[in-house]
């Protein structure tokens, strides 16, 4: 009783619910980080965990009828930017080799990311005042038939994702599973999701809202990160979309990709043209070694030819 006659004092002063928990946050990472900051990093830092927690908190207390769309933009910033500014190294990758990035520009880019998620809150402040576009409420009525539709939804997405294999339904099928799995769950995910941050959640819906973040990140969303039949220079390839095109001349193919039972060209070449099916620049180190020896390949033609 004690202690939750304290939680109810807290929550009535809203300076140290609004400011108290960013500070506190903030000073566990600074304390348990092993990178020198600067104290305008450290502002900065502060800034970018102080915005989401205030934005919900003003969401929390208000009627909750809306997602916390601005919230949950400017909480994935802070993780994006304010963890790494602590627990990671300050390297970056590059084609030319690891580089370690200098106080002032990671300083910058704290300021910038700042700026930048201000101005996403002022963007969508003015389009709120201003009613540039309609403004209506989407809500599901309180029918238990409906709600357990949603459910339903949601718990054969997350099943399709770890029974059935994207390619089950063949070429033309493998565009409808994905949307499937990730645009029709997610749109039952966010109604989920907003009633539960609501308040108004039933214990099933946590569950499932739980269980399909941990599917989705277990499992993945269906694309494909696989491995490359080549000589070696590249294992390993990000694809960010379900097709696939054969080339009319399967000799031009240096690299194929397996996905599901399903062989496809992954790498052609001809002559001095190369056309990749894949991302190179978001396959992590993989993709920098297959860049760098892609370059290295473009000047030693230049020197046959000059």
């Amino acid at each position: 009783m004690t202690l939750r006659n304290n939680l109810n004092s807290v929550r009535a002063r809203p300076v140290l619910v609004y400011a108290g928990v960013p500070v506190l946050v903030t000073a566990f990472l600074w304390a348990t980080s092993s990178n020198q900051l600067s104290p305008g990093e450290l502002v900065a830092a502060l800034m970018l965990c102080w915005i989401p927690w205030a934005s919900y908190q003003q969401w929390y207390r208000g009627s909750r009828q809306e997602l916390p769309l601005f919230s949950l933009i400017a909480a994935m910033y802070w993780i994006a930017y304010g963890l790494p500014l602590f627990w990671s190294s300050h390297n970056i990758g590059l084609v030319s080799g690891n580089h370690v990035l200098s106080e002032s520009a990671i300083a910058r880019a704290m300021y910038l990311v700042v700026i930048g998620v201000v101005a996403i809150w002022i963007g969508m402040r003015v389009l709120a005042n201003w009613r540039w576009e309609p403004s209506f409420l989407v809500g599901i009525p309180q029918n238990p038939w409906r709600w357990n539709y949603l459910r339903i939804v949601l718990m054969a997405a997350a099943l399709m994702r770890i029974l059935i294999p994207i390619t089950a339904w063949g070429e033309g099928g493998r565009q409808i599973i994905v949307n499937i799995e990730s645009f029709v769950a997610s749109i039952a995910f966010v109604i989920l999701l907003r009633s539960w941050l609501s308040g108004v959640a039933m214990g099933v819906d946590k569950l499932l809202v739980s269980g399909y973040v941990l599917v989705a990140v277990v499992v993945g969303s269906g694309i494909a990160v696989t491995r490359l039949t080549t000589d070696g220079a590249l294992d390993t390839a990000y694809y960010a979309h379900s097709f696939a095109c054969p080339p009319a001349d399967p000799g031009t193919t240096t690299a194929w990709t397996m996905l599901d039972g399903d062989r496809f060209p992954a790498i052609v070449r001809r002559e001095r043209t190369v056309g990749v099916q894949f991302h190179p620049e978001k396959s992590s180190a993989p993709g920098v070694r297959f860049i760098h020896r892609f370059l290295a390949d473009v000047a030693s033609a230049r020197e046959e030819t000059s």
